[in-house]
């Protein structure tokens, strides 16, 4: 029997629909889950580079949402396109001549 994805993606899609708070409240819970689950460690018997780890993987978890956020407000996105076009470099290329851009200083040569 085939494993039908559309079954786990509804429930999923529900989840991933609420965000992590950012209250103080908050973040403590997450770094206290972070001691617990990922670091393996009791909430009572942790060092600092421990707790520092924890702290870590928390701003992970709210960045990783934020950048997914940003990658598929882009990829639904419209498309737009912006072009550049440097008259000079133009110039440069018709007349055959070897020319410098001082735009960050850029070499270009024609």
């Amino acid at each position: 029997m085939e494993f039908d994805h559309c079954l786990c993606r509804a429930p999923c899609r529900k989840h991933a629909d609420t965000y992590r708070k950012n209250d103080v409240l908050s973040i403590q819970e997450s770094i206290v889950n972070h001691v617990e689950y990922t670091l393996a460690r009791t909430r009572h018997q942790f060092d600092d580079f421990e707790c520092y780890q924890a702290a870590a993987y928390s701003l992970r978890d709210r960045l990783i949402e934020m950048w997914n956020d940003t990658q598929t407000y882009f990829k639904c996105a419209p498309r737009r396109c912006c072009c550049f076009c440097c008259n000079a470099h133009l110039l440069c290329r018709v007349c055959g001549r070897s020319c410098s851009l001082s735009a960050g200083g850029v070499g270009v040569s024609g």
